[in-house]
């Protein structure tokens, strides 16, 4: 047969098969198809089950086949946005109303899990395979928030507005002093941004906001009553942001980072800090975390949450929720449209301070030569801002634009100093076997004493008004003041010298006049425990009976008091004997240092022992295996505008 045959004959064609089910061949049994089928087969019509006949194979078959992982992964991935662009497409011609505002919701919510989509493409092509009505789990929900009747958004609106009072109380109460709420706008977006005051936002969204807005009313109203807090905070974690069909929205994760800052601005930072982990969790799922530099919006969400965590967990000296590693980092071009949250000071003192984190809660306990090179970068990043930035000095005739900018740089070098003096703290009581623990208990003590400025500012006064309206605040500035106390009665320590000492006289005064407001519980507890450690420092006899010889800081370490040395186990084995006395505060209101002669110092120097980093003997094994053991007025949730004693010394059997 010559070549040119060959390459002339037709290849034979091949039998496409019977026509046959696939439930008919599995079982066997020939097709029936009736006049009136439809092309269905009659056993399945019969059988109930839908009918599926195999495609014939083709020549595609072959290449698709031949495909590989990649790009049969692309072809889902764009079989994935073309459902999710019919569904949008369906449930905006069923929209029977949408105004503007509602359209940018839906748009950021569909946005949102789209990109979460395009980043699961296995997860979407399981979904994607079952029903097209079953696809995207949320797909109406933009519709939802349009509708006139009885929905389950507006049965959440109800709920929410039930809990306040009425529109007349809510808009005397906000017609007050509302700056915190344009601080916190101009702190997270930028001063550039378009905002509404809190009075113009009451009148917009009391009747027709969202879940999301109403809860913003709850969490505001919860800051002005916060004698009340515990009352209404509650209510938006439960009914807003435990809904994942809210909280897992952009609007969503604002609302979670304000409701986090509310919770820190009326003294219960523990809570703050569950809050802003939620938010944090629920940004990483919904990939925020590799994608924040799309838009402003999402920059300013997912770094004020990423900074929260990580001030909060040092200061509560637990790990953080996300490690540096997992996601790049990205400046803003341009910081004008931008809040504080993004600019390059911020972003790198948060990177340092997980490097802190890490020293800190490792099991092996801190390394020295780590220790160094962290506060050699910190040494670096504050050389980078000049000199007149870390001014601290509150000017005369400060205009209100000004004012934010000084509470910002405060703020941020409150923060340093925060991190500095915690990098710092191990090495404060170490014995001084070498020179450079002395350097480092030096610089510990002399980041408290910045700290300590820094506080005094924020909680002075300018034309009346509070520079920083902030009760956990107060927590910082008294660890600050106890590190410098601890610093000098600890072995080997350098005594107060006057500027010191005027430092913790002036911040007792301030959190003695804060105690005496009646809902700023943090602050009593913090006077109580810092005038009970400063009258060992008067180191009168009459006084020492009444104070205590251990004294327990939540979240901060034990400190071991005696004027003559003891061990840690006599301690430890008479400490239910050494709370602090109730009427501790009342017996002595204006307890501060005062004179300390030196002569009096030497004769008789107390002992200090302290126990930490963040170590406190709280009773919860009972709580962490049975419900329903603990009694309701601890109530499982205390805070540190609590009773501290309730921290240590519960009744739980």
């Amino acid at each position: 047969m010559s070549q040119t045959s060959k390459t002339s004959r037709i290849p034979k064609r091949l039998r496409e098969g019977s026509r046959t089910c696939s439930e008919c061949r599995r079982r066997k049994v020939r097709c029936a198809y009736g006049p009136d089928s439809a092309g269905e087969c009659a056993r399945c019509l019969a059988r109930g089950i839908r009918c599926i006949v195999p495609k014939p194979r083709g020549t595609d078959d072959a290449s698709e086949e031949r495909k590989t992982l990649r790009e049969r992964v692309a072809d889902l991935e764009l079989l994935v946005e073309s459902l999710s662009r019919e569904k949008k497409d369906i449930a905006r011609s069923a929209a029977p109303i949408v105004t503007a505002r509602d359209d940018v919701t839906a748009e950021n919510s569909d946005d949102d899990l789209a990109e979460l989509t395009r980043h699961a493409p296995l997860v979407a092509a399981l979904e994607a395979s079952q029903d097209t009505g079953d696809f995207h789990p949320h797909a109406g929900r933009n519709v939802h928030f349009q509708k006139s009747g009885s929905t389950r958004e507006d049965a959440i609106c109800d709920q929410l507005r039930a809990a306040l009072p009425s529109y007349d109380e809510l808009r005397q109460c906000f017609s007050g002093d509302t700056r915190w709420w344009d601080f916190w706008h101009i702190k997270t977006f930028g001063a550039d941004a378009a905002y509404e005051n809190l009075p113009q936002f009451l009148e917009r969204t009391y009747t027709t906001g969202t879940p999301i807005e109403v809860g913003y009313l709850v969490s505001s109203y919860g800051r002005h009553n916060a004698a009340e807090a515990s009352q209404y905070l509650p209510i938006v974690d439960h009914v807003v942001l435990a809904n994942d069909l809210f909280a897992s929205t952009l609007d969503g994760l604002l609302l979670t980072v304000f409701h986090a800052k509310v919770y820190l601005d009326v003294g219960q930072p523990r809570r703050a800090f569950l809050c802003n982990r939620h938010g944090i969790s629920l940004a990483q799922i919904m990939n925020l975390h590799r994608n924040y530099s799309n838009s402003p919006r999402r920059s300013a969400a997912w770094w004020t949450l990423y900074l929260g965590d990580r001030f909060l967990s040092v200061l509560l000296g637990l790990p953080y929720a996300i490690s540096d590693d997992s996601f790049v980092v990205t400046y803003a071009d341009d910081t004008s449209q931008v809040g504080h949250a993004t600019y390059p000071f911020a972003i790198r003192l948060g990177l340092l301070t997980s490097r802190v984190i890490d020293q800190v809660q490792s099991r092996k306990g801190p390394k020295f030569s780590d220790i160094l090179d962290i506060d050699d970068e910190l040494a670096s990043l504050a050389n980078s801002m000049t000199r007149n930035w870390w001014d601290h000095n509150i000017p005369v005739d400060a205009y209100s634009t000004d004012m934010n900018e000084l509470r910002e740089r405060l703020i941020c070098q409150a923060q340093y100093f925060l991190t500095r003096t915690y990098l710092h703290l191990p090495y404060l009581l170490k014995t001084p076997t070498s020179h450079l623990y002395v350097s480092s208990r030096l610089t510990a003590i002399d980041s408290a004493k910045d700290l300590l400025k820094r506080y005094l500012a924020l909680r002075s006064h300018v034309n009346d008004n509070p520079i920083f309206d902030c009760q956990s605040l107060d927590f910082v500035g008294f660890m600050a003041s106890v590190i410098l106390v601890v610093g000098s009665l600890c072995d080997g320590g350098t005594p107060l010298s006057p500027d010191d000492i005027d430092l913790i006289n002036k911040t007792v005064n301030v959190l003695q006049v804060l105690a005496g407001n009646r809902v700023n519980h943090l602050s009593r507890q913090c006077h109580k425990s810092l005038a009970a450690l400063l009258v060992l420092a008067h180191l009168d006899n009459s006084l020492s009976s009444a104070a205590p010889s251990r004294i327990t800081i939540p979240f901060f370490g034990t400190l071991y008091v005696t004027s003559e040395r003891q061990s840690r186990s006599d301690s430890t084995r008479t400490s239910g004997q050494h709370s602090i006395p109730s009427d501790y505060t009342s017996r002595h209101p204006n307890t501060s240092i005062g004179n300390i002669h030196d002569s009096d110092r030497n004769r008789q120097s107390p002992t200090i022992a302290y126990e930490g980093i963040y170590r406190f003997d709280s009773d919860m094994d009972c709580a962490q295996d049975e419900l329903g053991t603990v009694a309701e007025s601890f109530g499982f949730m205390t805070d540190l505008d609590q009773d501290w004693e309730s921290f240590f010394n519960s009744n739980i059997q």
